[in-house]
């Protein structure tokens, strides 16, 4: 709508569905594709024959049943405590510690002591027996296991061109946006709930020790991940507990703040000289707010660190890059094709570093990523 010459005011709605692959949930439940529903509205003003133009937005995505997110992860890793999660397999391996292939070694050890040999049939009898699941749970998956949550995106956009002259132009961009996960994996929790009941009351018939708490080591080696309550504890129960804790909050991961500006002058507006008036200049800069790259643990060192705190983010910096460009305009084969010929410099002030991604719950970083030195970049494009 376009109520004032110098007024436009604009909204839209939709909703979406994207077909995904078939995948199940920890109960083996085929899940429902994703769906989605945005709006946003907003508001331009024209001002002083186009020389200053302000775009105000607001917008609000909701991703329902998105499987994005570590959701599918945690799912995949609570089933590989029980058995393999591969799509197809159905046989025992995997971990050291995994149930099904240790309860299988039980059933036919024992069998064995007794002069028996078990068919595959008899088998998975059995050992479905101890690990308290429906026989079905052994066979070989026809999908691979994930999890849901819905996914909601909010935020605020400010644009202002500024053209002093036709041949000078400026743009400022600031960006708000946050990201809020809710309904996340709720038949995760359950399925946890039901499953540590099972696990914590198994005992190793050959050991006489809890199967749960048991360190599995090959040849003794020793080793935490050899110990099923302890990858658990490590890879699923801490990390889960920080996204279910984190539900309903803004994610820090996601930058809160960013801010874009350009320029770009014309030479032509200042001189005559029939080379320099060909040229163009100007260069842009790109602002991020800080970012979240792990949580501080809720125990604090030297105690060991099994818990996140969601409200104690570890951050890492702010950024500001600065780019630049130089172009030249010209004609060539008695005017016919026009050619552009333009020298660009990315990251301006950058000698290259290794930038934090991961902290650990101490304020340790766990990993980086190579930041690149600056680049030059030029390009030639003909125009026929």
């Amino acid at each position: 709508m376009k109520p004032l010459r110098w007024l436009s005011v604009y909204a839209n709605k939709s909703d979406s569905f994207q077909p995904a692959n078939v995948n199940t949930d920890v109960y083996l439940r085929k899940l429902t594709d994703p769906t989605g529903k945005g709006e946003d509205y907003g508001i331009m003003i024209n001002l002083f024959a186009g020389k200053v133009v302000v775009r105000a937005n607001q917008y609000t995505t909701t991703q329902a049943k998105s499987r994005n997110g570590n959701v599918g992860i945690f799912a995949s890793r609570l089933i590989t405590i029980d058995r393999p999660s591969g799509l197809g397999s159905d046989l025992p391996g995997g971990t050291v510690f995994q149930l099904r292939s240790h309860a299988t070694g039980w059933v036919t050890r024992a069998a064995a002591a007794k002069g028996q040999t078990l068919t595959q049939s008899e088998i998975n009898t059995q050992v479905a027996a101890i690990m308290k699941m429906p026989v079905s749970f052994l066979d070989p998956f026809q999908y691979s296991q994930s999890g849901t949550s819905d996914q909601i995106a909010k935020g605020r956009e400010i644009e202002i061109s500024y053209n002093p002259t036709k041949f000078w132009t400026m743009k400022v961009n600031v960006v708000e946006s946050k990201t809020i996960q809710a309904n996340i994996g709720r038949e995760l929790v359950q399925y946890l709930d039901e499953r540590m009941k099972v696990w914590t009351t198994i005992i190793d018939p050959e050991l006489g020790v809890p199967w749960f708490t048991h360190d599995y080591s090959p040849n003794g080696g020793g080793g935490s991940s050899n110990i099923a309550a302890v990858s658990f504890e490590q890879s699923v129960r801490a990390p889960l507990a920080l996204q279910l804790a984190s539900e309903g909050l803004s994610n820090p991961q996601i930058r809160k703040y960013r801010v874009n500006a350009m320029s770009n002058f014309r030479l032509e507006g200042i001189t005559d000289n029939k080379i320099l008036r060909r040229f163009n200049v100007g260069g842009a800069l790109r602002w991020e707010d800080k970012g979240a790259i792990g949580y501080w643990g809720k125990q604090q060192v030297p105690s060991v660190i099994t818990e996140y705190d969601p409200y104690r983010p570890l951050y890492d910096r702010a950024h500001l890059y600065i780019d630049g460009f130089a172009g030249y305009r010209t004609r060539l084969f008695r005017d016919k094709v026009g050619a552009t010929f333009q020298f660009n410099v990315r990251d301006l002030t950058e000698g290259g570093r290794l930038q934090p991604i991961v902290a650990d719950p101490d304020g340790s970083i766990a990993a980086w990523r190579i930041v690149s030195r600056r680049q030059f970049i030029f390009t030639t494009t003909f125009d026929f």
